[in-house]
């Protein structure tokens, strides 16, 4: 492979990363907003944002004709989860605070860049779930 179609290639796989990051950071917020909107309880804030960050990925893998990334050990979901639970505490705490509108663009911001850093750690690391093999054992 030519060098100059390998380093392009490395630039695409490197911005289809950080716009993945950014959709799944900005779906874990929208999916536990959601949440927020519709009052329900705080344990569904974490399960929304993994929803609507699953969807979006399984969506994605659809279209482009892959096996969807939760079945490969991808880990997505898990770090949907930790950015609800993280935003729930944050908005817990802003109803303790005297200025509750800044302490919630803090909050939306805070976990946003929660979400994007932890993803691209686990993609840097080349970090994986375990996964279960054909007999159920893992």
């Amino acid at each position: 492979m030519p060098r100059q179609s390998r380093a392009s290639g490395e630039r695409f796989s490197r911005l289809l990363l950080i716009t993945d990051t950014i959709g799944l950071a900005a779906f874990c917020i929208i999916g536990a907003k959601v949440a927020i909107v519709a009052q329900l309880d705080w344990f569904w804030i974490p399960v929304l944002a993994a929803l609507t960050c699953a969807g979006g990925g399984v969506l994605l893998d659809v279209v482009t004709g892959r096996e969807p990334r939760t079945f490969r050990g991808v880990i997505y979901e898990e770090i949907a989860i930790l950015g609800g639970l993280f935003l729930f505490a944050m908005l817990y705490l802003a109803n303790h605070v005297e200025d509750v509108e800044w302490h919630i663009v803090l909050s939306l911001v805070a976990t946003f860049v929660l979400v994007f850093s932890l993803r691209i750690i686990v993609v840097l690391r080349g970090w994986s779930a375990p996964r279960l093999r054909a007999g159920g054992e893992a």
